[in-house]
């Protein structure tokens, strides 16, 4: 089906997009594009309450997306937990993006007559790749697939330690514009990152009961141990933490935590 011949008409319930000369219809309950049969099992996504009670909104919807279901009932927990795992992880992506912008954010000034592109391929590709996938029947699972690797190269832009700043937040600002963009319109990433971060830590911290406190003081002994380079203590640490379901992830921005169970 071509976009091109999408149904035009407008109501007050609904909205128009139009990306490269394609109009997409948007429902303000759902910012769902509706295309035809895919509008309907979309465009409801809200109405079980169980699903709701377990999970984010924005997990049911890619859970269609990714498996171009015709509604919830088709879908198992297994494929809602893998969609919650990636969600989490784009939204894991995008917070990276924020904190690295807000990190430089002096570079802001100079961006727009000094900063440049390192791969304008990815980034034009963005909404290129978008179109095309709606435009292959409606193949939002392809959609998805492409997010995700764009989403891969930011995080590999982003522990590029020898990329020039400027260029690498002039790109990431970019990406992360052109993402939000398109998924948008999907229904998703539509949540400011940190609260979703901190929502779905949350679930699993209760879920899988989870001492906090005493991962607080594994954290910080292990980081007194690592500021004295007793490296094989530290070690032990993080094997300990990882036992209780928690992963240490040390990068050049410092050290964080994490729920293993949320990382494929």
């Amino acid at each position: 089906m071509n976009l091109k011949d999408s149904n035009t008409s407008t109501n007050n319930n609904q909205n128009f997009v139009e990306i490269q000369g394609y109009k997409y219809k948007i429902y303000s309950c759902g910012t769902v594009v509706d295309l035809q049969k895919e509008s309907a099992s979309l465009g409801n996504i809200l109405e079980s309450k169980e699903l709701l009670s377990k999970y984010h909104p924005e997990v049911l919807k890619l859970s269609i997306l990714l498996n171009k279901s015709q509604g919830l009932k088709e879908l198992t927990d297994a494929q809602f937990i893998a969609s919650e795992k990636r969600l989490y992880y784009f939204y894991q992506t995008l917070n990276n993006i924020k904190k690295f912008a807000n990190d430089n954010s002096q570079l802001n000034e100079i961006i727009a007559p000094h900063g440049k592109i390192i791969k304008p391929d990815v980034v034009k590709g963005i909404k290129v790749s978008f179109v095309a996938a709606l435009n292959d029947n409606f193949n939002t699972s392809l959609a998805i697939s492409d997010f995700l690797q764009v989403f891969k190269y930011s995080n590999a832009l982003l522990n590029n330690a020898n990329e020039n700043p400027l260029h690498k937040l002039t790109t990431l600002n970019k990406i992360c514009k052109d993402i939000l963009t398109t998924a948008n319109l999907l229904g998703i990433l539509l949540e400011d990152p940190e609260v979703f971060i901190l929502g779905i830590k949350e679930k699993y911290i209760k879920l899988r009961s989870i001492d906090m406190k005493e991962v607080a003081e594994l954290i910080k002994t292990r980081q007194e141990a690592k500021s004295l380079k007793n490296y094989k203590l530290a070690d032990e640490l993080k094997a300990k933490l990882d036992q209780k379901g928690i992963i240490v992830q040390d990068s050049q921005f410092g050290s964080g935590w994490d729920i293993k169970e949320l990382f494929f």
